[in-house]
């Protein structure tokens, strides 16, 4: 399950084994440039840079309505599992997929906050490789804390979509039922991520 949008997948189509290629695209990227493109050359702007990916998330949550069924449907489809999904990162739009299952699957918050979290483990030595390539590109007019905070992923982030699924449909299974799932899948999906991977059939 591919999660990039159209245009990021054309430009690097993905490349990953497998029997079926789904695209779900979820187009956050050119929301996140616009947004970031005035504050990525000024001193101290860690903080904006935050708040802008806050407000990335908090719009990512309705535009991840139609995507998140799209999953839930491919997930109850007899002989779907096992699934690999992705984005361009893998913290964002994937992060919040995944967390939306574990959240719909009853995992504790603070589990679900520490799986998310785990994207930094992977994404911060890649940031200082790319802050290096980008400091000779720009002539070094790039601070390093501006490129941490655009790229890692913080446990407000994730608290903040969940947040306003809260505030806009009551939870995650009001979440869910917004984008056209029905009680049946739901119980579906619950019953089969669940399982016991060598009991599925």
């Amino acid at each position: 399950m591919d999660l990039r949008s159209l245009d990021e997948q054309k430009r690097d189509p993905a490349n990953l084994p497998g029997r079926q290629r789904v695209s779900i695209p979820c187009n956050i990227d050119n929301m996140t440039r616009e947004r970031l493109r005035p504050l990525v050359f000024e001193r101290n702007a860690d903080d904006q840079i935050i708040r802008v990916i806050e407000s990335v998330y908090e719009d990512m949550v309705e535009m991840m309505v139609k995507p998140m069924a799209e999953i839930i449907r491919l997930i109850v489809t007899l002989g779907s599992l096992p699934l690999l999904m992705h984005c361009r990162g893998g913290k964002d739009r994937t992060g919040f997929a995944v967390a939306s299952l574990q959240w719909f699957l009853g995992m504790d918050l603070e589990d679900i906050v520490e799986e998310y979290l785990k994207s930094n483990l992977f994404l911060l030595p890649k940031i200082s490789k790319v802050h290096k390539r980008m400091r000779l590109l720009t002539l070094g007019l790039i601070p390093k804390a501006n490129m941490q905070a655009a790229f890692e992923v913080r446990e407000q982030y994730i608290l903040t979509a969940f947040g306003r699924v809260k505030e806009q449909y009551g939870g995650i299974e009001g979440y869910f039922h917004s984008g056209g799932i029905e009680p049946d899948e739901l119980i579906r999906l619950k019953t089969l991520l669940l399982q016991d991977p060598d009991e599925m059939v």
